[in-house]
């Protein structure tokens, strides 16, 4: 059995899926296997995804559209290995991060999953912020209003994701209502490195759709867990919180200033950072997959 399995769900990801598949090859641990999960694309993406000729991949494409939760479960059930690591498919891996996870969770035995910093960046590829992940509070009520940590940053042992399954309901706060549910629990650690390079390649459109839907499912998770993690009018002030900020995206959107709202995602990058991000993108960019490249 390969050490950990990558799970790449995809939809329509053409533009940025060789790119991903990329930063798996370009890994400086090599004993993985790639699960590229089709949810029903349109635009030539599975075609693209069929084309990579490697024993270590395998694609999966049942033609339906069943939307992101779904195919994390079905990630976890198909995976090869006892260890899985997510990727989503405008995003990127560095080259380094496979090894400095499992390095982690091979030190220790007890913990469940490990997630790192990551490199936010812009349409082009330049660096905008760093997201920390050592600043992240795992106290139920700032999980509540934040989140636990970047999700696609996560190496999560099999037989925890398989216990704790995504709940379908949430397709756009799968990750949020994961760890509203399980935060008093979960044995975790964070590095606080930035190892995932979060790309932005999203019309104006599409964000504020998306941004939307997420903070739709995010007020249903308050109302499902709040009460009992955080109490009734904490809860309701939260639900306050997440009307009003989409109200401020909303308006942000409209005077074109997205950009401004990602960069407080994170703190600025020092100057080093940005170097490792510009490598680490060059490593990956180098990097020949067999079969996609030919």
């Amino acid at each position: 059995m390969p050490t950990v399995t990558v799970g790449l769900p995809f939809l329509d990801a053409r533009a940025s899926l060789a790119d991903a598949i990329r930063s798996v090859f370009a890994q400086t641990f090599t004993d993985w296997e790639l699960l590229l999960v089709d949810d029903g694309s349109t635009d030539g993406s599975l075609e693209l995804a069929r084309s990579v000729r490697d024993e270590r991949v395998r694609v999966l494409s049942d033609g339906v559209r069943r939307r992101l939760p779904a195919r994390l479960n079905q990630i976890a059930d198909v995976a090869q290995s006892d260890l899985v690591a997510r990727l989503d498919a405008d995003d990127m891996l560095h080259p380094e991060r496979l090894e400095r996870q499992l390095r982690v969770l091979a030190d220790r035995p007890s913990l469940d999953l490990v997630s790192t910093s990551i490199f936010n960046l812009d349409a082009d590829g330049g660096l905008i912020a760093i997201d920390a992940e050592g600043q992240k509070s795992a106290a139920p009520r700032d999980v509540l209003r934040k989140g636990l940590f970047g999700h696609a940053t996560m190496v999560a042992r099999r037989s925890w994701l398989l216990a704790n399954r995504y709940d379908e309901r949430y397709p756009r706060a799968e990750d949020r209502e994961l760890f509203a549910r399980t935060c008093t629990t979960v044995r975790f650690a964070q590095l606080d490195v930035p190892l995932y390079l979060r790309g932005d390649r999203k019309d104006d459109a599409h964000m504020l759709r998306d941004y939307v839907a997420t903070t739709s499912d995010h007020r249903r998770i308050l109302r499902e867990h709040g009460s009992r993690l955080a109490g009734p009018v904490a809860a309701a002030a939260m639900v306050a919180e997440s009307l009003a900020k989409e109200t401020v995206f909303r308006l942000v959107t409209a005077l074109g200033k997205q950009e401004k709202l990602v960069r407080r995602r994170g703190r600025p990058p020092t100057s080093r950072e940005r170097d490792e991000a510009a490598s680490a993108l060059r490593r990956i960019r180098e990097t020949r997959v067999p079969g996609l490249d030919e």
